[in-house]
C-alpha cells in the first residue's frame, strides 16, 4: 500500500512517503513545487524506515495531496504532474481547485469511478 505522511511546520511541509503520489505546493510566486514521492511501499518490507522530507509552504502557498486516481484521470505519469500543476495555478483556492479537479474527473469518468479519488487542498493564510 502507498502512503504519505505529512506535517505543516510553520513555512515547511514534512512528510515521509511510501511510493504515494508527489505532494504539489503552488507557491506565492506562482511555481509549483513537486515533493519526492520515491520510497518502498508499506509491507514490503518488515522494519522499513522511511526518509523525512521537506518542502517549502509560506504564507500564500496551496497544498494539494492527492491519489493516483488523479493521475490516470489527466493522462499524465507520476513523474510528470505538470497538468495537475496547470490547474493549480488555474484555481489557486482550495475550494475552487477541489470543484475544478472533481469537474475534470467527472467529465472523464463520469459517475462511476474506476479507482478511488482522495484530494486534499490546503491553502496557507497569514
Amino acid at each position: 500500500a502507498t502512503f504519505l505522511h505529512g506535517l505543516i511546520r510553520g513555512d515547511v511541509f514534512e512528510y515521509s512517503s511510501a511510493c504515494a503520489c508527489q505532494p504539489l505546493i503552488l507557491l506565492p510566486s506562482g511555481e509549483v513545487v513537486a515533493g519526492d514521492n520515491t520510497g518502498t511501499p508499506l509491507g514490503i518490507q518488515p522494519n522499513q524506515s522511511y526518509e523525512l522530507r521537506t518542502l517549502p509552504f509560506p504564507v500564500g502557498s496551496l497544498l494539494l495531496l492527492y491519489s493516483d486516481a488523479l493521475i490516470d484521470i489527466m493522462g499524465g505519469d507520476e513523474q510528470d504532474v505538470g497538468p495537475i500543476g496547470e490547474v493549480m495555478i488555474r484555481y489557486p483556492q482550495p475550494q475552487e481547485l477541489i470543484e475544478a479537479l472533481v469537474g475534470v474527473t467527472l467529465a472523464a469518468e463520469g459517475d462511476h469511478l474506476h479507482d478511488d479519488l482522495t484530494l486534499v487542498a490546503i491553502r496557507r493564510e497569514g
